[in-house]
């Protein structure tokens, strides 16, 4: 998959399915230095996704502060035409000053086997135990 360059950020197109519904979501960052794939909860609502009071909560800390987020389990998130199901995400508004909807994190990128080539723009995955 192409890796476009925005505003210095390296971003990627993924669709998220759940419950037999799915969503393209544009401009999520490629982000090795975060460990976990954060998405936008006005993304994830569109296909009825929502956030439940009696979801895990977990509190993520990075350089902006520290913020709370709800896990959520997907059916599957796919980057490019390649499929990775039953995935663990966090969602949260995203209100981080950035034009992004999503953080593609350490935990997707290592359980994917993804290879981040910066000389040529490609996001590529190798062998990966939970692709369909």
């Amino acid at each position: 998959m192409r890796i476009e360059i925005a505003g210095g950020l390296p971003l990627v197109e993924l669709r998220l399915g759940h419950a037999g519904r799915a969503v393209m979501i544009p401009r999520v960052l490629v982000d090795t230095g975060s460990g976990s794939t954060v998405l936008s909860s006005a993304r994830a609502k569109e296909i009825g996704l929502v956030i439940d009071p009696q979801d895990p909560i977990r509190t993520l800390r990075g350089v902006g502060g520290m913020e709370v987020v709800f896990v959520k389990r997907v059916d599957y998130i796919q980057v490019d035409r390649r499929k990775f199901k039953n995935f663990e995400v966090e969602l949260s508004p995203l209100n981080y000053g950035l034009e992004i909807n999503g953080i593609l994190g350490l935990d997707f990128l290592t359980a994917t086997r993804a290879i981040v080539d910066l000389k040529h723009m490609q996001l590529r995955f190798g062998r990966a135990t939970r692709e369909i």
